[in-house]
């Protein structure tokens, strides 16, 4: 479909900068303008990146996530709770079989995913024994790689912010 969402965003974000821009004087409205012109690059570069990047960060949680609860159900009795809240979270059917992904139904995938992985992080950190003591350096080395890769797929999408700021 043409213009594309981001061809659409650039027209705009173009219109602001050639024709409106230049009249505006007050710097309180030149800055919202300018904050506004940041979040429509952003937009635009988010808009081609977003599903992609969500099915690749959902697998990579899943990975994670089901590690985990394997490390977590072999450790104590009293762990296996929160390896079943984790059951649920990874068996969750986030859409039909032959539904295609939307980046909505990946966001809500990703923020249950993302919850999880910081319940994984509170246990972690809040309870010593969670783990053998083997594993549980294991599991936090795993979460900083996998925010290590987050940061990696996301860098498109904010470097777009690293201009000047007036």
């Amino acid at each position: 479909m043409r213009p594309s969402a981001s061809e659409l965003i650039d027209s705009i974000a173009e219109a602001l900068d050639t024709r409106v821009a230049p009249h505006v004087t007050d710097p309180w409205a030149a800055s919202t303008l300018r904050s506004i012109r940041g979040l429509l690059a952003h937009l635009s570069v988010r808009l081609d990146m977003e599903i992609p990047m969500l099915t690749a960060s959902n697998a990579d949680l899943r990975a994670l996530l089901s590690n985990a609860r394997a490390t977590l159900a072999s450790t104590s009795t009293s762990r296996i709770l929160h390896a079943q809240d984790l059951d649920g979270v990874l068996a969750r059917p986030w859409r039909l079989p032959d539904e295609m992904p939307t980046s909505a139904s990946l966001d809500e995938e990703n923020r249950a995913l993302n919850e999880g992985l910081e319940q994984l992080v509170r246990l972690l950190h809040d309870d010593a024994g969670a783990v053998d003591e083997g594993s549980r350096p294991a599991l936090l080395g795993e979460i900083r790689e996998y925010f290590g890769r987050l940061r990696e797929r996301e860098a498109p999408l904010w470097a777009v912010f690293s201009g000047p700021s007036f």
